[in-house]
C-alpha cells in the first residue's frame, strides 16, 4: 500500500454560464426593470428608422441606376445630331464672340430651313454639346452622356456631329475675310464642307450658307424640299437633290421620287408625274418603308386631276389602308366622292380628314363645300369659317362662305366674305364653274402632300 493517500474527486453536471447570465441571477432592483420595459419601445423605434433609412438609401441608388438606364435609352433613340462648339479665332473672341454663339446660329438657320420646307417626314433633331441633359449619380458616379457614348461605341451606333473652325484669311480679320470650314461626323464617315469666304454677307445669310451645306449630308430630302418651296420661280436645285438621292441610292431614295412626281404634277407633266409615284412606292417597299402613304395619295391627286375619280377613290384608300391617320388621303378622297355626287360619304370622310388634323384647311373647306351641296348651308358656313381662321388669305374658303351665308340670310356677312375673297382674289367671282381652277386634287394644295 502506498504511502501517499488517494483523494478521490467526483463532479457532478457541469454548465458554463456567461457573465451576462451570471448578473441577471442577482438580484434586478425594481426601478431597473421598469426603465428596461419603457426604454424598449424606443430602442425598437430606433431600430426601425435605422431600418427605413437603410431601405431608403438602396431604393434610391436602384432608382437612379434604373433612371439612368431608362434615359439612356431613351437617349439612344432620339439620337440628335450634336452642333460642337465651333473654334473661333482669338480675334473674333477678344470681340466677345464665343463658339457657342456660333454653335447656336447654326442651329438657328438649320431650324429655319427644316421649317421652310414642312415635310411630313421626320425632321433632324439638333442640339448643341452645352445643351445636352447629364445626370450623374453622386453615389455610382454613373452619367447619363458616359453610358450613352459608351453604348454607342459597344452598339456600333455613331452619332451624327457637326464641328468646324472659323479661320483668318486677312491680318485684320475683318469680318468679310472670314472662312468656316465645318467637319460633319456622320455614320457614313466624315464629311468636311467650306462654307467660303463671308465676304458681303450679313451673318445670317452666311450662317444659312452654312447650314445648306450641313443639310446636304445630315438630310438632303428636307433640303431639296426647301429648294422647292423657296425656289417656285426655279426648282431645279430641288430636282438635282432628289436624283442624286436616288442614284446614290439613299435611303431617303422613295422620299426623292415621290417629291420628282409632286414637281413634275406641278408642271403639268401627269404622265411623268405617275411614273415617278409608282417608282416611290417601289422603293419604299424595297427599302422596307413603313406607313409610307404619300405616293399613293398623291397619284390619287393627279387621276383626280385627270378626271379619272374612280380610279382616284382607289389610289386614296391604298394609302388609308397603309397609313389610316394620313389625313391627305382622306381629304383627296372626299373630294373625289363630292364630285360623283356621293356627298354623303364625301362628308363621312372629310369629317374623319379634320378629325385627325385638326389644323387641315383645305378638309374644311372641302366638308363645307359638301354641306352646300347638300343644301345644309347653315352646317357649311361653321367649316368654312373654321378654314378661314386656320387660313386667313384662303379666298375660296371665304367665297364659299359668302354664298352660304346669303342662302340663310345672313346678308351683311355674306357680303363681307365676298369682299374679303375679293380682295385675295379678284379673279374669283368670274370662276363660275363647277370644278374652279384652284379646287384641283393637286393644284395649288399640292405643297401639303410632300
Amino acid at each position: 500500500m502506498s504511502d501517499e493517500p488517494l483523494i478521490k474527486v467526483t463532479y457532478g453536471p457541469v454548465r458554463l454560464v456567461t457573465a451576462e447570465e451570471e448578473a441577471q441571477r442577482k438580484p434586478v432592483p425594481m426601478w431597473h426593470r421598469i426603465l428596461y420595459v419603457l426604454t424598449v419601445p424606443v430602442r425598437r423605434i430606433g431600430d426601425i428608422l435605422i431600418f427605413l433609412r437603410t431601405l431608403v438609401v438602396n431604393l434610391t441608388v436602384i432608382s437612379v441606376v434604373v433612371a439612368l438606364v431608362a434615359l439612356t435609352g431613351i437617349e439612344l433613340r432620339r439620337n440628335p445630331v450634336i452642333i460642337e462648339e465651333i473654334g473661333l479665332p482669338p480675334q473674333l473672341t477678344a470681340r466677345g464672340l464665343s463658339g457657342t454663339v456660333a454653335a447656336h446660329r447654326l442651329w438657328d438657320a438649320i431650324t429655319d430651313i427644316q421649317t421652310i420646307s414642312g415635310t411630313f417626314k421626320d425632321q433632324a433633331s439638333l442640339t448643341t454639346i452645352g445643351r445636352q441633359i447629364d445626370v450623374v449619380d453622386p453615389d455610382t458616379g454613373l452619367s447619363l452622356q458616359g453610358l450613352t457614348q459608351m453604348l454607342r461605341t459597344l452598339l456600333g451606333l455613331p452619332q451624327t456631329r457637326i464641328a468646324g473652325e472659323v479661320v483668318c484669311e486677312t491680318a485684320r480679320c475683318d469680318w468679310a475675310g472670314l472662312r468656316l470650314r465645318l467637319r460633319i461626323f456622320a455614320p457614313e464617315g466624315m464629311e468636311v464642307r467650306n462654307v467660303g469666304l463671308v465676304g458681303g454677307h450679313s451673318p445670317g445669310d452666311y450662317f444659312h450658307r452654312a447650314a445648306m451645306e450641313t443639310m446636304k449630308v445630315i438630310d438632303p430630302y428636307t433640303l431639296a424640299v426647301f429648294h422647292k418651296n423657296k425656289d417656285t420661280s426655279d426648282r431645279s436645285a430641288a430636282s438635282r437633290l432628289a436624283r442624286d438621292l436616288i442614284a446614290r441610292g439613299h435611303p431617303q431614295r422613295a422620299w426623292a421620287a415621290n417629291l420628282l412626281g409632286i414637281l413634275s404634277a406641278d408642271s403639268g407633266d401627269r404622265d411623268a408625274a405617275i411614273q415617278w409615284y409608282q417608282k416611290s412606292i417601289a422603293f419604299s417597299d424595297a427599302d422596307g418603308l413603313d406607313d409610307f402613304a404619300l405616293p399613293w395619295s398623291n397619284w390619287g391627286n393627279v387621276l383626280g386631276d385627270l378626271e379619272h375619280e374612280y380610279d382616284a377613290i382607289g389610289k386614296f384608300r391604298q394609302a388609308i389602308e397603309i397609313d389610316p391617320l394620313y389625313a391627305p388621303a382622306w381629304a383627296g378622297m372626299g373630294h373625289a366622292l363630292a364630285i360623283l355626287e356621293r356627298y354623303e360619304e364625301a362628308v363621312e370622310s372629310l369629317e374623319r380628314a379634320t378629325a385627325i388634323d385638326p389644323q387641315f384647311a383645305l378638309a374644311w373647306y372641302r366638308w363645307g363645300k359638301a354641306l352646300s351641296d347638300l343644301e345644309r348651308p347653315a352646317e357649311a358656313t361653321e367649316k368654312f369659317r373654321r378654314a378661314t381662321e386656320i387660313d386667313p388669305d384662303y379666298a375660296l374658303a371665304w367665297y364659299h362662305s359668302g354664298s352660304a351665308l346669303e342662302k340663310i340670310g345672313r346678308h351683311p356677312e355674306a357680303r363681307a366674305s365676298f369682299r374679303r375673297a375679293m380682295e385675295i382674289d379678284p379673279e374669283i367671282a368670274s370662276a363660275n364653274r363647277k370644278r374652279m381652277p384652284s379646287e384641283g386634287f393637286g393644284g395649288n394644295f399640292g405643297g401639303v402632300f410632300r
